[in-house]
């Protein structure tokens, strides 16, 4: 995530220099980076994985109060 971080730091930089220049060859080349930048992001923040880790498996000692339980209550048995 630095990486990305570091990223976006440049294109806050790079648009900041977007708003100075002053000759349009001058946009044009910070605007070509401020693309290639955000399409770099883009590839990166996709390789991020967002999914939650599994469950761990119930111990024992939860199994057993948990069949407990349900037979206290006559439910699932």
């Amino acid at each position: 995530m630095g990486m990305v971080c570091d990223e976006i730091d440049r294109k806050a930089g790079l648009k900041r220099l977007y708003g100075r220049a002053e000759t349009v060859k001058e946009k044009l080349k910070i605007s070509t980076e401020i693309r290639l930048l955000e399409a770099s992001i883009d590839r990166m923040l996709r390789r991020v994985k967002v999914d939650m880790p599994a469950e761990a498996a119930p111990s024992v000692r939860t199994r057993k109060a948990r069949h407990a339980a349900n037979v206290r209550w006559r439910t699932e048995s």
